[in-house]
């Protein structure tokens, strides 16, 4: 049984998605092509399935971003380099590997939300170490 996050946790898990809900809408009201690189939305996606404990493949990462496969794991790929997030591959099976936020995707996370003013006691909730060890990780 997963051990019980703390109520912030789930508060941002709450807030980000109803972000992820009101991007989708704006393909609607802006067209598809205006909005394009799915980064943001991939990481968006990983923060609200890391708060969850919930696992997510590359193939299912593409899915909830409404991206190819192929771009998405060209994406993935970038953001592994960039250390915002880490996967485990599983050479048989392309596509299918986990995908997760790393320490500082999650810790960037975070500092985004408190920066938008949409939380302001995060950072007190969590650990050094949760938060990459106070470091910022907007330079």
């Amino acid at each position: 049984m997963p051990e019980h996050r703390p109520n912030c946790q789930v508060q941002a898990a709450e807030i980000v998605s109803q972000i992820i809900c009101a991007r989708s809408y704006r393909a609607k009201h802006f067209g598809p092509a205006l909005f394009s690189d799915p980064a943001w939305d991939m990481l968006l996606v990983l923060f609200v399935a890391s708060v969850r404990e919930q696992m997510v493949t590359a193939t299912e990462l593409a899915k909830a971003t409404a991206t190819p496969t192929p771009t998405a794991i060209r994406w993935i790929d970038v953001l592994e380099r960039d250390g915002l997030l880490q996967r485990n591959d599983d050479p048989g099976r392309a596509g299918y590997d986990d995908v997760r936020l790393s320490v500082r995707g999650r810790a960037a996370i975070y500092q985004w939300l408190e920066d938008c003013r949409l939380t302001s006691f995060f950072t007190l909730q969590h650990s050094e170490d949760e938060l990459g060890g106070g470091r910022d990780f907007r330079k």
